[in-house]
């Protein structure tokens, strides 16, 4: 999906050069027709010159930035320094992102360890409040009753023990395709 936008972005920027460049030649034939009507003195006096230069990146190239300090002393210093410190701000800007995000994500490890703990104490109650009440059914002469409880509760765990086994051996199996892919 982002290849196909830069190649309509590329192919939009290709039709407006083509765009610009027919108007140039448009404009050069119009100057072109202008200048025989002159006389010769006056045409040797009309120089037309079209330039276009582009470049990307934080500083221009060194024959532009010659120019800059020919134009003004001091302006290629100014120049490189107005990079550096560009290039120092992002710089930064990406350090303390990265640092948030360690943060962050070490925050989050944290509640997710305080939320299974919480899970596991609360399960453990639950257990023992079951188990518990199974008992005390059974000493009070309702067998029947009691062995449920027990037997809901120990089916309870091993349930949860068996879910929570085959989630990690999903888990791992997904991890080991992903990696085979990276390979």
């Amino acid at each position: 999906m982002a290849s196909q936008n830069i190649e309509k972005n590329t192919s939009v920027e290709k039709d407006c050069n083509d765009v610009a460049l027919e108007e140039v030649l448009e404009a050069d034939e119009a100057v072109g027709q202008i200048l025989e009507k002159m006389s010769d003195k006056t045409r040797l006096l009309v120089e037309q010159k079209v330039e276009k230069t582009l470049y990307s990146g934080p500083l221009p190239p060194a024959d532009q930035i010659k120019k800059y300090e020919e134009a003004m002393p001091g302006a290629a210093d100014r120049i490189f320094k107005m990079a550096e410190n560009q290039a120092t701000h992002r710089q930064t800007m990406e350090t303390e992102k990265m640092s948030l995000t360690k943060d962050l994500n070490q925050r989050l490890v944290k509640n997710e360890i305080k939320n299974n703990s919480r899970g596991l104490l609360f399960g453990f109650i639950i257990t023992l409040v079951f188990a518990f009440g199974g008992f005390l059914l059974i000493l009070l002469d309702k067998p029947v009753s009691g062995f449920v409880s027990l037997i809901v509760t120990v089916a309870s765990l091993a349930g949860a023990f068996i879910y929570r086994k085959r989630k990690q051996q999903d888990d791992d199996n997904e991890n080991h395709q992903d990696d085979k892919k990276d390979e």
